[in-house]
């Protein structure tokens, strides 16, 4: 199949197939197009009026394709228990109508051929038509019945619609006017044009192919017997209609047959009780007074009679009249009820907008709260990592050990919190001057740091910093952390591997 009748042949599955949507879900018109619109609520609505039954579960109002994906495994399972092969199709598929799509058409193609096309026509035709498939035989065949009158025929569906003589007999046969004969004379293109617009206006068939694409035979075969199943429907919709009408007028019928037996017999005996009046009459001048007074008695009881059958006939017209009247109380009350249900139905989705409103209000609600126990967690968690203060500095001094982070401070063995004072040393030099000699044994963290002539000099740099004390006179900056007397790592360098040496 060419790129141009597989894009055709698209387009006209998508009109069918959404109008058809529409047709049978409580919502009128609501799905545009099935590749957006088919969500499960509405597929399942629709394959219960399709089948006549209810599934008998409730779908899961959950958002997201994995809840997508499981309503709609439910409601294929369900086609298939009714006896529907679904082929090819899943519900991965049509979770994913963007990249299913073909897969959904070819579902929705079948389910059409076997609750449409095979409803609206029958296969009880002798002109056999052979295309491969009993479904598309039973279409052209149908057609082949419809036109045989005009002697014409269906004998190749790609070809036989071009020339809009077979499209012309469709719609005269349905309209019963001379529309055929008076376009034989024109070309092919005016007969198709009429032949459209016609159906369309008259019979409700949508356009689903330009002018140019009959004439010109570039109609995909399937999409050709999608449209001619739309003339099938609106003729088998027409029939069903004229049945109906029929048994109506057939009732009327035997009601006024009956009727008029009735009045038959009324005027028979009315004319009988004139004759047997006019023969009381002459035998009232025959007769005595005794015989005068027995024949009024008669006359009396033929007009009872009389009266007896005129009542007969009121009631059975006021029966008649209630029938009518009940078969009206009855419409009026389908159609209230008709009213009833979509006001219930527009009730429910108010409902069902406004539970989503709130339960999408609660979730913010929720997701507020959650963020600010968070925030209240990392600043607990922030304020328990943080070490306990070095006696001696100021909260802005407090030194950072290199290589350590706030939580792994470590606590240097051997020296105090606080070192005990030492007699004979001012306050300012309360330890005594490091001697010079480096020793040789690393342990701890740092390296001793020494000075020349006895104790540190302030440092240029804030306390507890990377090379911010100076040893002895000199100028020449020392590596590692220099802290201030009193401290527990007083001559400590942090960069190396020494104890601190007195």
């Amino acid at each position: 199949m060419s790129n141009q009748n597989e894009q055709q042949w698209e387009r006209v599955q998508e009109q069918v197939f959404t109008k058809w949507i529409n047709s049978l879900i409580s919502q009128k018109g609501i799905i545009n197009n099935i590749k957006t619109g088919l969500t499960p609520f509405y597929f399942k609505e629709f394959v219960e009026t399709l089948i006549g039954k209810s599934i008998g579960k409730k779908l899961n109002n959950g958002k997201g394709r994995i809840y997508d994906i499981n309503n709609y495994s439910e409601i294929l399972n369900f086609l298939k228990e009714n006896n529907n092969e679904i082929i090819g199709c899943s519900a991965e598929n049509m979770a994913d109508s963007e990249s299913g799509y073909k897969f959904i058409l070819g579902m929705m193609f079948s389910l059409y051929r076997k609750y449409c096309i095979c409803r609206s026509v029958s296969d009880e035709s002798n002109n056999k038509f052979k295309t491969g498939n009993k479904i598309d035989n039973m279409i052209w065949n149908w057609v082949n019945e419809k036109v045989k009158g005009y002697g014409l025929y269906v004998d190749n569906p790609s070809t036989s619609f071009g020339d809009g003589r077979i499209l012309l007999a469709l719609v005269d046969n349905f309209m019963g006017k001379e529309i055929y004969q008076s376009y034989q004379n024109c070309s092919n293109e005016e007969r198709v044009k009429k032949a459209i617009e016609m159906a369309h206006e008259n019979m409700g068939i949508e356009e689903l192919f330009s002018v140019d694409e009959i004439v010109k035979c570039q109609t995909d075969e399937r999409a050709m017997m999608l449209y001619i199943s739309l003339f099938s429907q609106v003729f088998k919709t027409k029939e069903m209609m004229e049945n109906q009408n029929i048994n109506y007028i057939e009732r009327e019928r035997e009601t006024e047959e009956v009727m008029k037996k009735q009045q038959q017999e009324i005027e028979e005996k009315e004319k009988l009780l004139k004759q047997q009046e006019q023969a009381f009459e002459e035998e009232k001048r025959l007769m005595n007074c005794n015989l005068q007074e027995q024949m009024e008695q008669q006359k009396i009881e033929h007009q009872k009679e009389l009266e007896r059958m005129r009542q007969e006939q009121e009631r059975m017209k006021l029966e008649q009249e209630k029938f009518r009247q009940a078969q009206l109380k009855e419409m009026e009350e389908q159609k209230q009820q008709m009213i009833k249900e979509q006001q219930e139905m527009k009730e429910k989705q108010e409902q069902e907008k406004l539970r989503m409103q709130q339960e999408l209000e609660y979730n913010q609600k929720m997701m507020e709260e959650q963020k600010r126990r968070m925030i209240e967690e990392q600043t607990r968690i922030k304020q328990e990592n943080q070490y306990p203060p070095m006696q001696g500095f100021s909260q802005q001094q407090q030194p950072i050990m290199q290589g350590f982070s706030q939580q792994q401070q470590p606590i240097m063995q051997g020296f105090p919190q606080q070192q005990p004072p030492m007699q004979g040393f001012s306050q300012e030099n309360q330890y005594p001057p490091i001697q010079e000699n480096i020793p040789q044994t690393p342990i701890g963290q740092g390296n001793v740091c020494y000075v020349e002539f006895g104790g540190p000099v302030p440092p240029q740099l804030p306390l507890g910093t990377e090379n911010n004390g100076y040893m002895g006179f000199g100028t020449e900056r020392m590596g590692g952390n220099i802290y201030p007397p009193g401290h527990p790592l007083y001559g400590v360098n942090t960069t190396t591997g020494y104890q601190p040496y007195y």
